[in-house]
C-alpha cells in the first residue's frame, strides 16, 4: 500500500492530526490497526469493513466516520483500493461533527447519514483529485466552514485531560481531579464526551499506546518508566497487546508498516500539545 500525508491548515491543528491517501492494487488486505482516537475516512474505490472490540462489524459506506477505540481492531479491505482519511483529535467531536465521541466509541457510522449533503458534495469533488494537496485543500475548506466553538470551559478540560495522560505512564487521577474546578462526575462526562471514554480507562489506554510507541522507537526495549509501570513482563505484554494486537517482540520484528509509523513517536502525535 502506497501512503501520502499533509497537515491540516492552522486553525484546524486543535482538532485534526493529519491527512492522508492510501492506494493499492491488491485484491485484499486483512490486517490490524491500533488503539485509536478517531478518523474519517472516505472510500473512493475499494470496499471493506471493520471489527471492533465490541464484537460489533461495520462495513464501510463512502464517508466512514470513525469513533475512538479502546483496543486494537481487526480490518479488512477488498482492493483495488483508494481512499482518503483524517486522524481526529478529541475537540473534533463536537468541534467539527455533530456527535460525540461515547456515542461511537468501538464503533462507526456513515457520515452522511449523519451531516447530509455536505458530506456528499465533498466527496463527489474529493474523488475526482490527483493527489493529497488537492485533497488537503478541499477538506481544509470543508472542516473550517464546519468549526463550531465547544461549550464553555470544556476544551479548557480536555487540554487538561491531555496534559495528565502525557505527564506519566500512571497519572493520578486525584491530580486531574485536582487541576479542575469540577466534579469528578463532571470531568467524566466530559472525557466520554471528547475522549471516548472515563479518566482511569484513558490512562490505562495511553499507557500501552506510550509504551508501544517507545518500544517501536527503540527496537523493543522497554524503558525504565514501563517496567516501573507494569507488574511484571507479562502484565506488560498483554497491555501492548491490548492497544496493538501485537507483543513487544512481534512490533519490533513482523509490525506491520502502517502499526510501526502509527505508533512512531514522530507520528504518535494525540498528547501533543496543539497551542
Amino acid at each position: 500500500m502506497q501512503w501520502s500525508f499533509a497537515a491540516p491548515a492552522p486553525e484546524l491543528t486543535r482538532h485534526i492530526g493529519t491527512y492522508y491517501l492510501a492506494t493499492s492494487e491488491r485484491s485484499a488486505i486483512d490486517d490490524i490497526q491500533r488503539a485509536d482516537s478517531g478518523h474519517f475516512r472516505m472510500f473512493f474505490k475499494g470496499s471493506g469493513y471493520q471489527d471492533f472490540a465490541s464484537g460489533k462489524r461495520v462495513h464501510a459506506p463512502p464517508a466512514a466516520l470513525i469513533g475512538p477505540t479502546s483496543q486494537c481492531h481487526s480490518y479488512s479491505v477488498s482492493g483495488p483500493l483508494r481512499f482518503f482519511g483524517v486522524s481526529l483529535l478529541p475537540a473534533a467531536w463536537g468541534g467539527i461533527f455533530p456527535a460525540a465521541a461515547n456515542d461511537l466509541s468501538d464503533d462507526a457510522c456513515d457520515a452522511a447519514a449523519l451531516i447530509g449533503a455536505p458530506v456528499e458534495n465533498v466527496y463527489m469533488r474529493m474523488r475526482e483529485c490527483d493527489d493529497i494537496a488537492q485533497l488537503k485543500a478541499l477538506a481544509d475548506a470543508f472542516f473550517i466552514r464546519r468549526l463550531m466553538p465547544l461549550p464553555a470551559g470544556h476544551g479548557r478540560v480536555v487540554e487538561a485531560i491531555r496534559d495528565w495522560l502525557a505527564s506519566s505512564l500512571a497519572p493520578d487521577l486525584a491530580t486531574l481531579y485536582a487541576s479542575l474546578a469540577l466534579s469528578e462526575r463532571q470531568i467524566t462526562r466530559i472525557a466520554n464526551r471528547y475522549w471516548g471514554a472515563p479518566p482511569k480507562a484513558l490512562a490505562r489506554k495511553y499507557a500501552a499506546l506510550r509504551t508501544a510507541s517507545w518500544l517501536v522507537e527503540h527496537g523493543g526495549t522497554p524503558n525504565a518508566d514501563a517496567i516501573a509501570h507494569y507488574a511484571d513482563q507479562s502484565h506488560l505484554i498483554r497491555e501492548v497487546r491490548r492497544v496493538t494486537g501485537q507483543t513487544p517482540r512481534q512490533l519490533r520484528t513482523m509490525g506491520n508498516l502502517i502499526m510501526r509509523a502509527s505508533l512512531h513517536p514522530a507520528n504518535f502525535r494525540e498528547l501533543e500539545d496543539r497551542g
